[in-house]
């Protein structure tokens, strides 16, 4: 089956956009299961962003959660 490693990551981006009263801040963190070398891969992650509303001054947060396979030929 070959090696496989772990690799966590984060990753932060932010944006400010004109038409928006606050900046546009996405935050992202998970975890990378690498099977048999760089081949195959399963990620599990948690996103965490904002959603404006045209009405409402106030940002509303939501989170979800990713599960992801990717293989490669």
């Amino acid at each position: 089956m070959g090696s496989s490693s772990i690799m966590p990551y984060v990753s932060v981006q932010s944006a400010d956009y004109d038409r928006l009263s606050k900046n546009m801040n996405f935050f992202t963190a998970g975890v990378n299961l690498l099977l048999n070398g760089h081949k195959s891969k399963v990620t599990i992650a948690y996103e965490n962003r904002p959603v404006f509303f045209a009405d409402k001054p106030d940002v509303v947060r939501k989170g979800s959660g990713i599960l992801q396979y990717q293989i490669s030929f």
